[in-house]
């Protein structure tokens, strides 16, 4: 190549690169050369999606750092934040068990537990107050034993309990027990349920022993069951269930004694299913699922069909761009096959509660919170630089605990800000 044609070719690179710059906002004078344009792009206005004002932005989309300080050009090289989960252990069933079920008082600031596998005494309900951490029996008992195979679901602060052909209900603000004037069309166990549309759907069911390929939902104002036909293209049973709006997620689970890492939608609108284009890093069954803010967050679970070969690690699906990644955040302690809330409750919070941990059943009542990722351990601090990884933060409304920024006199200074809730219609400090 020419001398000549490298000229043009650097002359076009520097008018290309010019050009750029100035359609971000930066002024590149007519006597710059191409060297130093590497101190031009450092003007380049990277956080665009934030304000730095003490009074409300105008632009409600946008990051709001209340601050009147301009000086953020403390060279600090930027860094991502890491997801930390909020998790607690609060309180402790009477009881240590698992294949546990249960369900929730309708303003949910009550949780009931029935026992499970692992005691003798397996028709006791346990009742947990959130308000005050303590835990109780109640004093109806269930009308069997319940020996891993009882499943349940909540709806307006009636807890549906489904066992061989029976329907049990618990009124929680009466706390009475009634068995149902209705039958199952044949002997059902060890299911999920979720409810959709006046219906409870059962799915992941035994009969006589046996995974099925169909499912029932039972219309809760009728008292009747209607089967739902291959409503996966595989007989899972151990698999765990999260509703996402009008779909449902099968994560995991077993087919016949082998324990997969498959992943199923299934469209509630149209009872069909379609498998995801992501696995499970590894093969789970029993594992407790979480729903929120387009994530569905999946804890511990089993690695063989053996109750004791449980997990604490944390899953995060991304419903809508199909990615799946294990948090460096792992659970309080290894868990499967407890019961856990599909629900936040008043107290914000989701619970796990009993199951498998370790070599033994556990009677942990434990939490975790999934409004905010916490960024407490890693200061952020807003620089030139470091406004487009903040930008991504906000993005992802990631929960900002503690925000600093480059002062005048290159010192760090606490900032407060704010995020516009559309629902609410105000700013709300984050």
């Amino acid at each position: 190549m020419s001398i000549a044609n490298e000229i043009v070719r650097l002359q076009n690179a520097k008018a290309s690169i010019k050009s750029s710059l100035e359609a971000k906002g930066v002024q590149v004078p007519s006597s710059a050369k191409l060297d130093s344009y590497a101190t031009l792009v450092d003007q380049i206005n990277v956080g665009a999606n934030i304000e730095y004002s003490l009074t409300e932005p105008s632009d409600k989309s946008k990051l709001w750092i209340k601050t009147n300080d301009d000086s953020r050009n403390v060279n600090v090289v930027p860094f991502l934040p890491t997801r930390y989960l909020d998790m607690t252990e609060k309180s402790t069933l009477v009881l240590g068990s698992s294949g546990q079920c249960g369900g929730y008082n309708k303003d949910k600031t009550a949780i009931y537990v029935l026992e499970g596998t692992g005691q003798s005494s397996r028709n006791v309900i346990s009742k947990y107050d959130l308000a005050t951490s303590i835990t109780t029996y109640i004093e109806a008992r269930f009308p069997v034993q319940n020996n891993g195979s009882v499943f349940s679901c909540s709806v307006n602060g009636l807890i549906y309990f489904f066992y061989n052909t029976a329907v049990y209900v618990l009124d929680t603000k009466t706390e009475i027990i009634t068995t149902l004037n209705t039958t199952a069309p044949e002997s059902i166990a060890n299911g999920s349920a979720f409810e959709f549309n006046g219906y409870i759907y059962l799915v992941n069911i035994l009969v006589g022993g046996y995974a099925k390929a169909y499912a029932y939902k039972f219309d809760y104002i009728n008292y009747t069951f209607t089967k739902v036909n291959n409503y996966l293209p595989v007989v899972l049973y151990a698999t765990s269930i999260a509703k996402v709006n009008d779909a449902v997620y099968f994560i995991g689970g077993q087919v016949s004694s082998t324990v997969v890492n498959t992943i199923y939608k299934f469209d509630l609108t149209t009872e069909t299913s379609s498998l995801l284009n992501i696995t499970l890093p590894v093969a789970k069954s029993y594992i407790s699922s979480f729903y929120k803010n387009g994530k569905i967050y999946c804890i511990g679970g089993l690695t063989t069909t053996s109750i004791w070969t449980n997990t604490n690690t944390i899953l995060m699906i991304d419903i809508e761009n199909e990615t799946i990644e294990e948090l460096d955040t792992t659970f309080l302690y290894r868990t499967a096959a407890g019961y856990y809330t599909t629900e936040e409750m008043s107290d914000n919070l989701f619970y796990i509660i009993g199951g498998s941990s370790g070599s033994n059943y556990t009677n942990k009542i434990s939490t975790i919170s999934l409004a905010k990722e916490d960024l407490s351990n890693n200061t952020y601090i807003l620089t030139k630089q470091s406004k487009k990884a903040f930008d991504i933060a906000a993005g992802i409304n990631i929960y900002i605990s503690d925000i600093y920024f480059g002062g005048i006199d290159n010192s760090v200074k606490k900032a407060e800000a704010y995020l516009y809730n559309v629902e609410q219609e105000q700013w709300e400090q984050i």
